[in-house]
């Protein structure tokens, strides 16, 4: 009977952060997602174990109000892959890749670390419609409000410190895909 360890090392297991490109042939965002909306329970890829594994759980009345994720081969400030929320009305599965469209930057910082979160839309659905001339002030402020008060309850400081366009979005995109290839 092999153990676990054992079939872990023969088996070939994907690396959401490092087996495939953040942004497709079309420039759509390859956003994984692995916090689905309406959780309270906070997901992460862990590379090491090549699984996603849970890392919090929020406190009573929070819960994850859209698909958070990240986008693979991509390094944030805070050295985790870059942060997206994916604006869409339903949840997906834990591990779900959502082709989306980059719509804005919401800057944050994290207890002094820049923290900053990708908002997008889905591809060619209803939301991506919505979205295509912006994202409105009120999304963002609920964005910044849901973080803050989240970690504020873990003891925790956040705040968010700008936001941006698409162009904005985009450019933040380019400079975590550099740093992650350094």
């Amino acid at each position: 009977m092999q153990t676990a360890r054992r079939i872990a090392e023969n088996t070939r297991v994907t690396d959401f952060a490092r087996d495939f490109e953040p942004i497709d042939a079309e420039g759509r965002l390859r956003v994984v997602v692995d916090t689905p909306k309406g959780n309270r329970n906070k997901y992460k890829w862990d590379e090491e174990l090549g699984l996603f594994r849970l890392t919090k759980v929020l406190p009573p009345g929070f819960a994850f109000p859209w698909n958070y994720g990240f986008l693979p081969r991509t390094r944030s400030e805070d050295g985790d892959p870059l942060d997206a929320i994916v604006l869409m009305e339903e949840p997906v599965f834990c591990g779900c890749v959502v082709l989306a469209r980059p719509r804005a930057i919401l800057r944050m910082e994290s207890d002094g670390d820049r923290n900053d979160r990708i908002i997008a839309s889905p591809d060619g659905e209803h939301e991506d419609r919505v979205y295509t001339a912006g994202i409105p002030g009120r999304i963002f402020e609920e964005i910044g409000v849901f973080f803050e008060g989240y970690h504020r309850l873990r003891g925790e400081t956040t705040r968010t410190i700008g936001r941006g366009d698409a162009k904005e979005a985009m450019a933040e995109i380019r400079d975590a895909m550099k740093r992650y290839a350094r």
